[in-house]
């Protein structure tokens, strides 16, 4: 019985492991296709700007190319939390297994370090995460591409109605700061709301025991 416990946790271990690369991959793939899309996005405003610059089809058309990349950041911003969700949790419990297995010191080795036997990290969010700082980043351009869909949309107004646009520039580091910490500040709730209720279903799962 003991044997096939082990071998479970052996199978269990490598099955985990293996997902466990697989989030961090999966994770790595999405900013690098959303970032691809960004410069894009970007690159394609740009040279319609620069040929069409009092046009005002071509300002239209950058401001809903802008508006198509800002209405799918937060999209995006939300699977990354959820892969960075799926990691930690298989992290966890590769970390519990290897702490299982590390207690008795087989062979006489020691643990080879705190947090690779710790079943509570990593955690969902943490600042020195690289996981954790790529979803920053993609907060602050996700506000930077809303910046540049406002600016787009006054522009057009201004060319179609022949209006001022020096507040858009004015107001635009405020738009940007404002969104960013919003994005933030959800990113901090959400992870802190899933730290909560799986600690409390924890806790209940313990008194039902």
């Amino acid at each position: 019985m003991k044997a096939e416990s082990e071998n479970f946790l052996l199978a269990d271990f490598n099955q985990y492991h293996e997902w466990m690369r697989h989030y961090d991959k999966s994770f790595s793939s999405m900013i690098s296709f959303l970032y691809t899309g960004y410069a894009a996005v970007i690159t394609a405003s740009f040279a319609l700007y620069s040929k069409y610059p009092d046009k005002f089809e071509a300002n239209l058309g950058v401001g809903l190319l802008l508006a198509f990349a800002s209405c799918l950041s937060p999209v995006f911003i939300y699977w990354l939390m959820k892969k960075r969700k799926y990691f930690s949790d298989t992290a966890r419990w590769v970390n519990k297994i290897r702490n299982t297995y590390l207690i008795n010191k087989p062979l006489g080795i020691d643990a080879p370090a705190v947090s690779l036997q710790n079943e509570n990290y990593p955690p969902y969010f943490h600042f020195a995460s690289t996981h954790v700082i790529l979803l920053l980043f993609t907060a602050l351009s996700s506000s930077v591409i809303f910046c540049l869909t406002v600016y787009a949309a006054i522009r057009a107004i201004k060319i179609a109605y022949c209006t001022p646009i020096g507040l858009a520039l004015y107001y635009a580091p405020l738009i940007i700061l404002v969104v960013f910490w919003h994005i933030c500040l959800l990113d901090c709730k959400t992870f802190k709301g899933i730290g909560s209720k799986l600690n409390e279903q924890f806790e209940n799962n313990m008194l039902e025991c």
